[in-house]
C-alpha cells in the first residue's frame, strides 16, 4: 500500500506578532517579552598612600579606559532617565521594536521609548520591511513565491524577483510611486535546516511541513525564542491530502479511518485481517 502521510505546512514565527492580509506579510512584532534587568552601577578608583610612608603623598588617577571599537551591527541603548546604559548587537528591527543581543540575552524594546547610539542603529524613516524564509522546498519553491506574486498583484505593489545565490529567491516589492515596500528573501532547505535557522537568527520565520517536536520546541526555547506552542506563534498554511493506492489485484477496495490508523501504526500487518489474501501489509511513504 502506498499512502502519504498528513502533513501540515506551518509557518513558524520567530515574532510573537501575526501577519496581516492573509498572505502574512506585515512585519513582526516583538519575539519575546522580556525585561532588562537594572544595568547601572559604576567602577571608580583610585590610589592613596599608606599612612606611615615617607615622602610626600601623592594621589594618582587612573587612565581612561580604552573604548572597545564598535562593529556595524553594535548599538547602545539609554532609557530617558539614563538609569539604563545597554550595549548590545542588533539582531532586528521590524520598524518599532528593537531586538539586540546583551550581556542580559536577546532583549526586545520599543524603540520610540528609547535613544540608540551607534553603527547599528536603524533608522526608522528609512525602514522598509525584510523577512526572511527558511525551509522545506515545496513550500519555499512552489507555495511562497505564488502567495507572494499574488499579494502583490492585490496591492497594487510591482515586484522583482532576482537569485543572489543558489536556492535562494529574493522579491523586492514597490508601491506605485516607486518606494521600496517590502523585500522577501527565501531560502530553500528542507524543514530541519529551517528550524536551525531560525534558531541561529538566519531567519524570520521557517516553513516546515510538520509540527515542531518536543526536543525542537526545548532547542528554540534555550536559544531565546520562548514558547514556540503559544498562540500566534505558528500558522497552519494548508494541508497534504492522503490518498491510499492498493496494487493492482488487491480485492480490498475500501478501508475506513480506523482501519488506515491501524495499518500505519502497526496493528495491522496481514491483508487476511481486511478481508483481503493472506498476505502481509507492506507500507510505502510512511514516513
Amino acid at each position: 500500500m502506498i499512502a502519504r502521510r498528513i502533513r501540515s505546512l506551518l509557518l513558524l514565527i520567530q515574532s510573537a506578532a501575526t501577519l496581516a492580509a492573509l498572505c502574512l506579510f506585515a512585519s513582526l512584532a516583538a519575539a519575546q517579552d522580556q525585561s532588562p534587568r537594572d544595568a547601572s552601577g559604576q567602577v571608580s578608583g583610585e590610589t592613596r598612600p599608606a599612612e606611615n610612608s615617607a615622602g610626600p603623598q601623592t594621589a594618582t588617577t587612573p587612565s581612561e579606559p580604552a573604548i572597545p571599537q564598535m562593529g556595524p551591527q553594535d548599538v547602545i541603548l539609554t532609557s530617558p532617565s539614563g538609569a539604563l546604559n545597554l550595549p548590545g548587537r542588533l539582531l532586528g528591527f521590524d520598524g518599532t521594536f528593537i531586538r539586540v543581543d546583551s550581556a542580559y540575552g536577546e532583549l526586545t524594546l520599543d524603540l520610540n521609548e528609547i535613544s540608540c547610539t551607534g553603527p547599528g542603529c536603524p533608522d526608522p524613516a528609512a525602514f522598509v520591511p525584510e523577512l526572511r524564509f527558511s525551509g522545506d522546498g515545496q513550500i519555499a519553491s512552489l507555495v511562497l513565491p505564488a502567495l507572494v506574486e499574488a499579494y502583490a498583484s492585490e496591492s497594487t505593489l510591482s515586484f522583482r524577483r532576482t537569485t543572489p545565490g543558489t536556492d535562494v529567491v529574493r522579491y523586492d516589492l514597490t508601491d506605485p510611486a516607486g518606494a521600496k515596500a517590502l523585500t522577501l528573501t527565501i531560502h530553500t532547505t528542507t524543514t530541519e535546516d529551517g528550524f536551525a535557522d531560525l534558531v541561529a537568527n538566519e531567519a524570520d520565520i521557517a516553513l516546515t511541513m510538520r509540527p515542531l517536536t518536543p526536543d525542537e520546541m526545548a532547542l528554540g526555547r534555550d536559544a531565546g525564542l520562548g514558547r514556540l506552542d503559544r498562540p500566534g506563534r505558528s500558522m497552519t498554511l494548508a494541508f497534504d491530502a492522503l490518498v491510499p493506492i492498493a496494487a493492482p489485484g488487491q480485492p480490498v477496495r475500501d478501508l475506513d479511518l480506523t482501519e488506515l490508523a491501524r495499518v500505519f501504526s502497526g496493528d495491522l500487518t496481514n491483508w487476511r485481517a481486511l478481508g483481503g489474501a493472506d498476505l502481509p501489509v507492506t507500507l510505502h511513504l510512511s514516513d
